[in-house]
């Protein structure tokens, strides 16, 4: 279950969210919809700790990845390990022979 009490998020002198909460249930799908510009990427990021907030979070060891839609990534970077890159918790470009074995469930 991961939960989030008491968010406010201001952008520009403009209130984007103030003292809310919202959860999200564990071994469900979650879905975040609305009109463009209404929190939803703002929510996700601060998730994965890459938005600061005051926020009180409540994760219970639950992984937070967030893909933007533009990516930059190195050249000559394969799509495998991009996405391989998502298991780690310190951000590989490249994968070690152990590593691929990780992502491919070999050990």
């Amino acid at each position: 279950m991961i939960k989030i009490n008491n968010l406010t998020v201001e952008f520009e002198n403009s209130i984007l969210f103030k003292d809310k909460s919202i959860s999200f249930k564990k071994n469900n799908i979650n879905i975040i919809t609305g009109l463009n510009g209404i929190g939803k990427t703002t929510i996700l990021k601060i998730l994965a700790k890459l938005l600061k907030t005051e926020a009180n979070i409540e994760n219970l060891n639950e992984k937070i990845f967030y893909l933007p839609q533009i990516i930059q990534y190195p050249k000559n970077i394969t799509l495998k390990e991009y996405l391989s890159s998502i298991f780690f918790s310190n951000w590989k470009w490249t994968l070690q022979k152990s590593d691929k074995e990780k992502v491919l469930c070999k050990n």
